[in-house]
């Protein structure tokens, strides 16, 4: 875990950040950013072994500040995973279906609420007098790290999920109000969650549903007019090819939308792909330009030729 924590701060150093609407990777911004930005100290802290700490405060004189240092350390660490969230906001999730990318946040934020909701509720639990007695009572063991682990996480699904309590509940007035706070977090979580899921949900069904209306319209043609199987069944595959690359199909009037110098930078670089390996590859960029805005796109069945000779 230390050395994860290590590796951690290394790859900051490689991690681009958005800068004006774009991405800046050149490791010496990357660099200068992530020391300005503060993280740097805090993730450098942080980083320092567990066990260095426990090595320093080993006399007694520093027992005592251990027993609250080491767990609220522990805790700091934690919250570093929350920055985490931020890699679903990088160009790698850019295409990904926003519907998957939701998935992915929801799931990600409630697991690691989930797991700093156990390992407060242990620490409050740890500061309990009858803390021998309730192990005893479900089986726990002090040198036992996971099981107590287990049993925290499962108090804090059940807490953050509000389906009620078993075994394991509050006991003292510090773990009734933890809970307390819990369950009003965990409501909140899952309300907002479920409400952008629905919303993402409903867009999809409203977009797949014009999709079928749309499907059984050109069934209903082939229908009318009888048209041959082999020609029917290529006229299918067309409108499925269409809807499937629906949105990925180059759309000219976002283009004149843009402000000039964006279009510009925008245009010169889709016709220096288009024309790289054409005859135009190495025409003036003014004349590509033009060319590039004068063209109009075609729609081509899948498996159909383009171009006889």
């Amino acid at each position: 875990v230390d050395l994860f924590f290590i590796l951690d701060v290394a790859v900051n150093f490689l991690t681009c950040f958005k800068h004006h609407g774009t991405y800046e990777d050149n490791r010496a911004s990357v660099a200068r950013h992530y020391i300005k930005s503060g993280y740097f100290f805090f993730d450098l802290v942080l980083s320092v072994p567990l066990s260095w700490i426990q090595l320093i405060m080993m006399g007694k004189e520093c027992r005592a500040a251990a027993t609250l240092v080491l767990p609220l350390f522990r805790v700091f660490r934690l919250l570093r995973i929350v920055r985490l969230m931020k890699l679903f906001r990088l160009p790698a999730f850019a295409n990904l279906n926003p519907f998957v990318v939701k998935l992915l946040q929801l799931a990600t934020g409630m697991a690691v609420i989930m797991h700093l909701a156990a390992c407060l509720w242990w620490l409050f639990k740890s500061m309990d007098p009858a803390l021998d007695d309730f192990m005893d009572q479900h089986n726990l063991v002090k040198d036992d790290l996971w099981a107590q682990y287990i049993s925290s996480l499962y108090f804090s699904v059940a807490t953050l999920t509000t389906v009620g309590y078993g075994d394991i509940h509050g006991s003292t007035t510090n773990e009734r109000l933890f809970a307390l706070a819990t369950m009003l977090l965990g409501a909140a979580i899952f309300a907002t969650g479920i409400s952008n899921i629905s919303s993402l949900i409903s867009s999809q069904r409203s977009s797949e549903t014009e999709f079928q209306d749309r499907m059984q319209k050109v069934r209903g043609f082939i229908d009318f007019w009888k048209v041959e199987q082999a020609l029917s069944e290529k006229l299918i595959a067309f409108f499925r090819h269409e809807h499937q690359v629906e949105g990925w199909k180059t759309n000219l009037a976002l283009i004149q939308e843009l402000p000039i110098h964006l279009k510009d930078e925008l245009i010169t670089q889709l016709a220096t792909r288009l024309f790289s390996n054409c005859v135009l590859a190495d025409s003036p960029p003014a004349y590509k330009r033009a060319l590039f805005m004068a063209l109009r796109p075609s729609r081509f069945a899948p498996g159909e030729s383009v171009y006889n000779q």
